[in-house]
């Protein structure tokens, strides 16, 4: 099957939703688009065919662009799509339903995961799973008409799908912690997947070291162990541990075994900065502004001091900017490095010096 040969951008009429950027696949019946993101095929959308508001090509000096097509993203989305019939959602329901994979659905802006278990002309009888692991119970009819989108194929719903009737065990905890620098502490002893909120933000970590002044954790989303993020133990908010069903997946997925720390100092800002300098890594350093609002810059260290890191930016155009930036460390909310998009974009910031 030939999809689109041009990336595009769809800006959906419901802005509920967020522009979409893929490939779409040829259909005279619903649409469907091939989505990308963070440089990687993320699953299959497929809308009704007037949701869309405005489906443009992007540039062909486009970065994003450019990057999906050197690393071959098309390709895989043309080998990957199960060939479903996109006449209407009875025509796909019937396929899906057939085939035996999970689906993704947004029913009145709600994202619920299902198998769809019974297809007629009216609509479908689904089988609904939670993030949670469990069953939702009793099946449940929906009509064509509520449908706004599906979503085939993406990672979250494929893996928590697989350990459905596993019935996996959480992760028994034996410590916990007083204060957030002692949670994450906590979590790194156990391999335990860790809400860590500071500056603003809630992400999902595995710390692998904890020092008075620095934590490092291991970046955990949609069940993929994605670089490191660095940030000051004083600046955390708050901590949770989740010895959860997600957890227990990164568990059968044997990424907890793979968690390891880094060889970098962890005295303090400077010496772990120049610590990434040295290795030459491309790095995402975010600055926390005065109204805290957090700007994200991406680039490699030019300079440390004893107050402050100088970063040379690499654009969203894929070009150096021509003057570095200065961030004092007190500004940092947290350093990443090693993660995809970093190391994919690091390759393409070579050729561009």
């Amino acid at each position: 099957m030939n999809i689109g040969k041009t990336m595009c951008r769809i800006i959906w009429k419901d802005d509920f939703f967020p522009e979409t950027e893929g490939y779409s696949i040829p259909s005279d019946g619903l649409l469907a688009i091939a989505s990308v993101a963070g440089f990687e095929l993320e699953g299959y959308l497929v809308t009704r065919p007037d949701a869309a508001e405005e489906i443009a090509p992007l540039e062909e000096n486009d970065l994003f662009r450019q990057v999906v097509e050197r690393e071959g993203v098309k390709n895989q989305a043309e080998a990957d799509w199960p060939g479903f019939d996109l006449t209407d959602w009875q025509t796909l329901c019937r396929d899906v339903c057939e085939s035996g994979k999970p689906v993704l659905l947004y029913l009145e802006k709600t994202p619920v995961m299902a198998f769809i278990q019974k297809v007629d002309e009216q609509g479908v009888l689904l089988d609904e799973f939670q993030e949670d692991g469990n069953w939702r119970g009793k099946m449940y009819r929906i009509p064509y008409e509520e449908m706004e989108r599906m979503v085939i194929g993406d990672r979250v719903t494929r893996l928590t799908a697989k350990y459905l009737d596993r019935r996996l065990a959480p992760a028994e905890l034996t410590e916990v912690g007083n204060t957030p620098a002692e949670t994450l502490r906590a979590g790194m002893r156990q391999k335990v997947l860790c809400d860590v909120e500071s500056s603003g933000f809630i992400r999902q970590v595995y710390p692998v070291a904890v020092t008075r002044n620095l934590y490092v954790a291991a970046c955990a989303e949609d069940f993929l162990l994605d670089g490191y993020e660095i940030g000051a133990t004083s600046a955390l908010k708050n901590v949770c541990l989740r010895p959860d069903y997600t957890d227990a997946v990164y568990r059968e997925e044997g990424l907890k075994a793979q968690l390891a720390a880094p060889l970098l100092p962890m005295r303090g800002w400077r010496e772990m900065l120049e610590a990434l300098k040295a290795q030459r890594r491309f790095v995402e350093i975010s600055r926390t502004e005065a109204d805290c609002r957090e700007e994200f810059y991406f680039g490699r260290i030019r300079e440390t001091t004893e107050r402050a890191v100088t970063l040379d930016i690499f654009d969203e155009l894929g070009g150096w900017t021509d003057e570095p930036l200065r961030i004092p460390y007190e500004k940092i909310g947290t350093v990443a490095f090693g993660m995809r998009t970093l190391e994919l974009l690091g390759r393409y910031a070579d050729e561009a010096e």
